[in-house]
């Protein structure tokens, strides 16, 4: 299985709304495009950096952020894996991805937070704490939401324990998937 992230553009974004086609030549996996997969694009539509998770050219969902990063200032990112292609670690591989992008870019807090009463809560809580993210004691943006954190400047310094159990993590998911 080839898993990767693709950049999704907002004129993709937009086209993708408006025509209900797969950006960049790509399919949708079965049960694609969901109703998260939309607001996705309609975010990404709005010029916020967002990526497609794609596998052997299919989209099997979507990551990325809640806007646009500016210099000093931490992220949230999001994720989504279509129904059918859950419980495959793809959500882990795919965030591993993203973060390595992010410390690439010098960001040093990534911040994330999981609907509490959300069928998928204990699933997304495992893509994080599997990518390093630590539950924190900042209070959630949303309520009833538990928020996670993870910091990479520990990445940049080359903290092997920082990088070392999320790129693990990672890694791990990958070979379990081929």
């Amino acid at each position: 299985m080839n898993l990767g992230l693709r950049p999704l553009d907002a004129g993709e974004a937009a086209a993708a709304i408006r025509q209900g086609d797969a950006p960049g030549g790509l399919s949708w996996a079965h049960g694609g495009p969901s109703a998260e997969d939309r607001v996705v694009l309609g975010i990404a539509a709005d010029e916020v950096p967002t990526w497609l998770i794609v596998v052997d050219e299919t989209i099997v969902g979507m990551c990325g952020l809640h806007a646009p990063i500016e210099d000093g200032v931490g992220v949230e990112v999001g994720y989504h894996v279509v129904g059918s292609w859950r419980g495959r670690g793809i959500a882990t591989a795919a965030v591993a991805e993203l973060l390595d992008h992010l410390a690439d870019r010098g960001v040093d807090l990534v911040g994330a937070e999981v609907l509490g009463d959300s069928p998928w809560a204990p699933a997304s809580e495992a893509v994080l704490r599997g990518n390093g993210f630590a539950a924190c004691a900042r209070p959630a943006d949303v309520d009833g939401a538990r928020r996670f954190e993870v910091d990479l400047s520990a990445t940049r310094a080359g903290d092997p324990q920082a990088t070392g159990s999320r790129r693990a993590a990672g890694r791990r998911d990958r070979s379990r998937r081929s």
